[in-house]
């Protein structure tokens, strides 16, 4: 069983239900799936082989996790990089895994 098929039983059994809440936020199962969905098909319609290494630099959000989310979906590999490490830990660790797809907050950017 792949990771994203726990998700995906959460989404199939109650699409509706909140998945997530972020501040006063809250995203639906059908929300979060979809954007998953949408992300994991960008990353295919760019030709990336199946285990292409991938990561998300982000503070704790719901649209970053979709990201991870989209990386399983994909079929891809998840690299856990850490917004509390230093950045030069982060970079080592892309650098170490061959990180070749990285979605990245603004502030996270320099």
């Amino acid at each position: 069983m792949a990771i994203i098929d726990f998700f995906d039983r959460g989404w199939r059994g109650n699409p509706q239900g909140v998945a997530y809440i972020q501040d006063d936020r809250q995203f639906t199962f059908q929300e979060v799936g979809e954007l998953s969905c949408r992300i994991a098909n960008g990353l295919l319609a760019l030709g990336l082989p199946k285990e292409t290494k991938g990561a998300v630099w982000a503070a704790n959000d719901v649209t970053a996790w979709a990201c991870t989310l989209g990386l399983w979906r994909a079929n891809m590999c998840w690299i856990p990089v850490g917004a509390r490490n230093a950045p030069d830990e982060n970079h080592y660790v892309l650098d170490a895994f061959d990180c070749e797809v990285l979605f990245f907050q603004k502030y996270f950017a320099p």
